[in-house]
């Protein structure tokens, strides 16, 4: 499988055509994992180390995010589940 570097919810919209409000809320509502990390040379008072955390989405919950899109009606809330996982887990395996 390629590996690309986490993207924010903004280059996601981008890369699948889904509106960034959607990705934060399917973020928010916990159907995708976010990765957070520290924004370079944004410093921040009261942020541990001074910087931000930036939201951002791995190659994973793209694909899924991709697909969930074009098949939602198709998809019942545990299919959804189900595909993530599988996406998960296909991000897991090593290649031969």
């Amino acid at each position: 499988m390629i590996e690309i570097q986490p993207v924010t919810p903004r280059e996601a919209q981008f890369l699948i055509g889904m509106s960034e409000k959607d990705i934060n809320r399917a973020i928010d509502r916990g159907e995708v994992e976010k990765i957070s990390e520290p924004e370079e040379g944004m410093p921040v008072h009261g942020v541990e180390k001074g910087r931000r955390r930036v939201r951002k989405i791995g190659l994973s919950e793209l694909l899924f995010l991709a697909l969930e899109k074009q098949m939602h009606a198709d998809l019942t809330p545990m299919g959804r589940r189900k595909l993530y996982q599988a996406f998960k887990k296909m991000k897991q395996k090593p290649e031969p």
